[in-house]
């Protein structure tokens, strides 16, 4: 008897023995420790996140120049892929899953731009708390190509609101 591996064996997925840290609650971005290049203006944001069963809900609530923004984003962590359609037939492909106590988030798009060149962009979100639970940092690794080979790289740290 032979046993043919299937793509649903090597997916990542949580399981009992890996615990998922405590990301409840609501975050404020310490500028002074954040590296957010292409950023030139001053930011400031505030995040809640609400972690139940398998989904994680970021609300940000930031303010550049003067502008304030909402934004909300609903992460399901067992690695299932989300997909939304853009207007000008972008399709962007969202997965997420845990690793070792590290919420990794992969957003991938294509799209086709002027001249009819097809682009596509990847970003990967890494969330980690610190060790005390007072410090949660996103780095963030994103890539566009083929116009730019190289990778862009932020640090995001935020304070955990008592």
């Amino acid at each position: 008897m032979f046993a043919i591996p299937c793509a649903a064996q090597n997916e990542p997925r949580e399981t009992k023995a890996q615990v998922s840290p405590d990301l409840n609650g609501t975050w404020v971005l310490v500028e002074r420790r954040s590296n957010p290049v292409f950023r030139p203006k001053t930011i400031s944001s505030t995040i809640t996140i609400v972690q139940s069963g398998g989904e994680i809900r970021i609300t940000t609530r930031f303010n550049v120049d003067g502008q304030d923004a909402v934004t909300e984003v609903v992460l399901y962590m067992d690695g299932r892929e989300q997909r939304r359609y853009g207007q000008k037939g972008q399709v962007y492909v969202t997965r997420t899953v845990w690793d070792a106590g590290t919420l990794v988030t992969t957003h991938k798009s294509a799209y086709t731009s002027t001249g009819y060149r097809t682009r596509y962009e990847e970003t990967v979100y890494k969330w980690t708390l610190s060790k005390d639970g007072k410090t949660l940092t996103r780095r963030t690794i994103s890539m566009d190509w083929p116009n730019n080979s190289d990778a862009s790289l932020y640090r995001e740290v935020y304070t955990r609101l008592p």
